[in-house]
C-alpha cells in the first residue's frame, strides 16, 4: 500500500522567512526579519531552506511573484542579449557629411532598451552635438555567459603556502636538503 505524504503546515514565522526571502534572496536577513535571534539567524536561515515545505512555499511565492509582476527569466535573458548583441551600427548613420546619430523615433524599442544615457552637449558657435552611451555589451554577455554556466570561478585561498607546505612535509625522503 503506497504511502501517503503529509503536507505539514508552516507556521507564521516559518512563512514570514518565505515572504522575506523573495526580497533579497539573503536567507540570514530573511531569518531576522521574520522573527528569529539575530544570534541564530544564519543556522536558522540555512536550515529553514533545507526544509522542503518551505522550499515549495518560496517556489509558490516566487511564481505568483513572476506572474504578478510578469518579470520571468525569458524576459530578463532576452533584454540582457539585446545588449550584450547590439551594434553601434544599429544607433548612427553614415552619410556624406560623415557620422551621425539616428533619432530616437528612429529606434526600436529594442533598440531604446540598450541606452543607458542621451547626452547633449551645446557647441561655442551656438550649435549643439549629442551622443549617447549604451549599456555595458561585456556586463551583459558576462551575465548571460554565467546563466549558460559558460565561465567557473576560481576561488584561490591564503591558506594556499601553508597547504603547499605540509603537502611537501608528507613527500617524506629527500627534498633537496
Amino acid at each position: 500500500m503506497a504511502r501517503k505524504s503529509k503536507k505539514i503546515e508552516l507556521n507564521d514565522k516559518q512563512k514570514r522567512f518565505c515572504q522575506e526571502y523573495l526580497i533579497d534572496l539573503n536567507a540570514t536577513q530573511s531569518a531576522k526579519r521574520a522573527g528569529y535571534s539575530e544570534k541564530t539567524a544564519y543556522s536558522q536561515g540555512q536550515r529553514l531552506l533545507k526544509h522542503v515545505e518551505i522550499q515549495k512555499e518560496i517556489i509558490l511565492l516566487q511564481k505568483k511573484q513572476e506572474k504578478r509582476t510578469e518579470i520571468e527569466a525569458d524576459k530578463i535573458l532576452l533584454e540582457l542579449a539585446r545588449v550584450a548583441f547590439a551594434q553601434i551600427t544599429d544607433f548612427i548613420d553614415q552619410g556624406d557629411k560623415g557620422i551621425s546619430l539616428k533619432k530616437l523615433d528612429e529606434l526600436t524599442d529594442a533598440q531604446k532598451a540598450c541606452i543607458a544615457e542621451v547626452v547633449e552637449q551645446p557647441l561655442e558657435d551656438g550649435g549643439s552635438y549629442s551622443k549617447i552611451k549604451l549599456h555595458s555589451k561585456l556586463r551583459a554577455l558576462e551575465l548571460l555567459g554565467r546563466n549558460k554556466k559558460l565561465f567557473t570561478d576560481i576561488v584561490e585561498h591564503a591558506a594556499k603556502a601553508e597547504l603547499l607546505a605540509v603537502l611537501s612535509g608528507l613527500g617524506g625522503g629527500d627534498s633537496g636538503s
